[in-house]
């Protein structure tokens, strides 16, 4: 359809590699927005231990490397040959959890 590719095994659309970077993002900022205002969806102990460093400087330019270039192509400006050289940058994250929190914290 013009806004997904199929890279080593895997499946991805715009829609989903945005919502990823939407999630990285979150967590990459130390899970401190909530949906109330009152309550942090991550407690302040877990927001601690995240490897937020790791994921702002590593991971989230990863995929929104990957968001832009599946986007140029699924408007017809890259080729799918682009969208596949951009994809080892996250391929050892991709569709695996990033952050498990320790629930005994």
């Amino acid at each position: 359809d013009g806004n997904s590719t199929d890279t080593d095994n895997t499946h991805f659309t715009v829609p989903k590699l945005r919502h990823d970077v939407e999630q990285l993002t979150h967590l990459a900022a130390g899970g401190s927005r909530s949906l109330s205002l009152t309550a942090p969806i991550i407690p302040a102990t877990w927001r601690k231990a995240l490897p937020v460093g790791w994921l702002a400087a590593e991971v989230l330019p990863a995929y929104e490397a990957l968001l832009r270039t599946l986007e140029a192509f699924s408007h017809g400006e890259l080729q799918r040959r682009d969208v596949v050289a951009v994809f080892p940058s996250v391929q050892p994250f991709f569709n695996r959890a990033i952050y498990v929190p320790n629930v005994h914290m």
